[in-house]
């Protein structure tokens, strides 16, 4: 276990904000509103993006390089094995079902009568077949986890069996939804040009690629749910990064675009004819982490003040520019984890805080918070700075361009605001585990040990899945090792004639099932 329990910290203090899986919690701000017209099934999805990163589009799995824009255009061309719900849950894709054995055997049923793009069929042999491609590529831009695959049996045309050279299979399976696991056809695999003539499953085929300027994806009318389908193509446009984007948005160059900052979502917010669509990114929670084996915060009363004392709509407001999602727990409202009976467990209440701290000894409580000198943290970290001191808490911010070695290891600071790198159990291992390389003096509970445990061997029970979330949950509220503040979010600016838009992916890209245009 202690494999996935750890964490390379320099995502941690130098990482940016990256595409989020879960929409629970997302919303439409804007011009928008219900549609009068009706969907336009001609209409053509424009999506600014920038098609000269790591040398352009690549179309083969196992020749990526890890570009983040990869899965926006092959996931449509692809389509997954298994599809991520707006919850966060796993729900069938290509696979129509699936059974887990054991920690290191799943079995996946296949969707009937489904071929790709070439009329070869979809089948246990094309899934094998491009399972152990990805797997023999050893294509390390690929999800490390995926590499946990052995081997592959397919025990009939439509039943295929993965086998994992360890217990890992909480961490493999979602990768049931990753670009490690597109199937190409065997057909166009055998012809050898996947990387610019792609051909798979998906909902669209690949059509045309005019370097540095236009990738045309168009509606596969073959597809198993074309119904959810409901325009007739797609053309990424390209645009640079920055305000190039925001101006291709605004002089209407595209339909679709990521807002990468703040500054930029200002920009297009409350303009004429264009809307935004928030997301929490479920990899990114901020939060307070506390040493609890040593003054102050080795007595719980002092670490409930201080998740009584802070404000986390101040926090959205003052360090998030109101864009981001508040959350007290380490997941957001309407994520199928979240528990409403938990997050009021320590809801803001300056004037208990302040009889909390009377009651520990500590009414004139100094600390320092450690911090990397990234923009995001400091500017979190001042508006708690700012709380505290609203309950007589003089907290310092002192700043670290080492904070692996002076938080970590070295322990010079008792507390520091930092945040979660992964969704979901592997965005709070690192923490959490005995072996989590930013779980500050070695916190250790049994309650998170055994809740852990149960998360992990509860993929395919959800009733034990939610039990195990409600415990960990539950332990965490109670015990305070770590205070979750807010989320920060993920921002689309798009054309009012964009409808439907409803979920991004972790993966990148958008969940197009469902989008549609008006004229």
């Amino acid at each position: 276990m202690g494999r996935r329990w750890t964490l390379t910290l320099s995502l941690v203090v130098t990482g940016a904000v990256l595409a989020s899986a879960v929409a629970a919690g997302a919303r439409v701000r804007g011009a928008g509103g219900v549609p009068t017209a009706k969907a336009d099934p001609k209409g053509i999805l424009r999506i600014a993006t920038d098609l000269s990163t790591f040398g352009g589009p690549n179309f083969d799995p196992i020749t990526t390089k890890g570009s983040p824009l990869d899965f926006d255009w092959d996931a449509p061309v692809y389509d997954t094995l298994v599809h991520v719900a707006k919850d966060g849950s796993f729900v069938p894709g290509l696979a129509a079902s699936w059974k887990i054995r054991d920690a290191q055997t799943v079995e996946l049923q296949l969707r009937k009568n489904v071929t790709f793009h070439d009329g070869t069929p979809f089948n246990s042999d094309a899934v094998k077949a491009g399972l152990l491609r990805s797997l023999d590529s050893n294509n390390r831009a690929m999800p490390e986890s995926f590499f946990a695959l052995e081997s592959v049996d397919a025990a009939s045309p439509l039943s295929v069996t993965l086998h994992l050279r360890e217990p890992a299979m909480d961490s493999f399976f979602p990768t049931l939804h990753s670009l490690a696991t597109f199937i190409p056809s065997p057909a166009a695999i055998s012809k050898g040009d996947l990387a610019t003539h792609p051909v798979g499953a998906g909902p669209f085929t690949f059509e045309s690629l005019t370097t540095e300027q236009k990738l045309s994806e168009r509606k596969w009318s073959g597809y198993w749910n074309a119904k959810a389908i409901r325009f007739a193509g797609l053309d990424f446009i390209q645009t640079a990064t920055g305000p190039s984007t925001v101006n291709a948005l605004l002089t209407d160059q595209v339909d679709l675009v990521t807002l990468s900052n703040t500054a930029d979502a200002k920009a297009v917010g409350g303009r004429a004819g264009v809307k935004l669509f928030e997301q929490p990114s479920p990899a990114n929670t901020y939060l307070i982490t506390m040493c609890l084996s040593k003054p102050p915060f080795d007595k719980l009363k002092v670490r409930q003040a201080i998740a009584h004392a802070v404000d986390r709509a101040a926090i959205n407001q003052g360090a998030l520019d109101g864009l981001g999602f508040p959350s007290p727990l380490p997941v957001r409202q309407g994520s199928q984890f979240y528990f409403p009976d938990l997050a009021r467990k320590n809801a803001h209440d300056p004037k208990l805080a302040k009889r909390l701290l009377k009651q520990a000894g500590a009414t004139n409580l100094t600390f320092e918070f450690l911090e990397p000198p990234v923009p995001s943290f400091l500017r979190v970290a001042e508006v708690v700075q700012g709380e505290l001191k609203e309950v007589g808490v003089d907290a310092k911010i002192v700043q670290s361009t080492n904070v692996v070695q002076d938080l970590f290891i070295d322990n010079k600071a008792p507390a520091a605001v930092l945040y979660t790198t992964s969704a979901g159990l592997p965005g709070l291992l690192p923490y959490l585990g005995s072996e989590g390389l930013a779980n500050l003096c070695h916190y250790k509970n049994a309650k998170v040990d055994q809740a852990v445990a149960q998360i992990q061997s509860s993929l395919g029970d959800n009733a034990k899945l939610m039990a195990g979330w409600r415990q960990l949950e539950a332990t965490l509220v109670n015990d305070l090792p770590l205070v979750f503040l807010a989320s920060p979010t993920v921002v689309l600016g798009l054309q009012d004639r964009v409808h439907g838009v409803n979920q991004i992916f972790e993966s990148g890209g958008t969940n197009l099932e469902g989008v549609y245009l008006t004229k």
